[in-house]
């Protein structure tokens, strides 16, 4: 089985994608990747910087400025509190799963911390399984849809984890 089972639930403003994406940094295991993929302004980057936020990051302390979508720089590293790695990469402006590779993917996705990919769709065959996929589209002006989907032999694990990060963030 290459999918495992997902989970949807409804995100009712950004401060509660904020909070998912910080219980989801806090469950999940250092190597592991999550792939976001999401219109413009859906809340990827909301959901990337809660998650930041989880592992003690992003707050301007240590960081430039705080976590921004990455897509000029390709690659972000945000480094927590307890010195937990967060890996912010933002697929936009890359043309294929080729591109990802290029920017030396290989050493830093699936390994240290926790990887998330903006824009994984364009990139997918270059991601390392198993990963988390997790789709966020809107539903209103402030509520956001979210499916969970793990990705890849062994993604069960993932997607328990997400499931009980949207259960602890109190999205319904």
């Amino acid at each position: 089985m290459d999918a495992a089972m997902g989970v949807v639930f409804v995100s009712g403003s950004p401060g509660e994608t904020r909070a998912f994406g910080a219980e989801l940094a806090r469950l999940l295991p250092d190597g592991a990747v999550v792939a976001l993929v999401g219109e413009l302004g859906a809340g990827k980057t909301v959901l990337v910087q809660g998650a930041a936020e989880g592992i003690g990051a992003g707050r301007g302390e240590g960081d430039d400025e705080g976590v921004t979508s990455p897509t000029f720089v390709l690659v972000k590293h945000h480094v927590g509190d307890s010195g937990r790695v967060l890996i912010h990469v933002d697929a936009y402006r890359l043309r294929g799963p080729s591109d990802l590779a290029d920017i030396g993917s290989d050493d830093f996705l699936g390994r240290e911390g926790i990887a998330f990919v903006e824009w994984a769709d364009r990139v997918e065959a270059a991601l390392p399984r198993p990963y988390l996929l997790v789709r966020v589209r809107h539903e209103t002006t402030r509520s956001r849809r979210i499916e969970l989907e793990g990705v890849g032999e062994s993604s069960q694990a993932l997607l328990e984890a997400a499931a009980k990060a949207a259960a602890r963030s109190g999205a319904t």
